[in-house]
């Protein structure tokens, strides 16, 4: 089971999102399926933990 709130989730929940956008017969609706899923990709990356800054000699 993927945890809520994490990388993997938000990238599930694009990926389901494109496809949904893929498939809608309504321009409209493929748009917003597509919103969302942009949507998803920025919490994903977002989600990503920062790396630690580089020690300075």
């Amino acid at each position: 089971m993927i945890e809520f709130g994490s990388v993997e989730y938000f990238r599930a929940r694009e990926q389901e999102e494109l496809a949904r956008a893929a498939t809608a017969l309504n321009p409209k609706v493929a748009a917003v399926h597509r919103d969302m899923a942009r949507r998803y990709s920025i919490l994903a990356g977002a989600s990503v933990p920062s790396p630690a800054p580089l020690m300075s000699a």
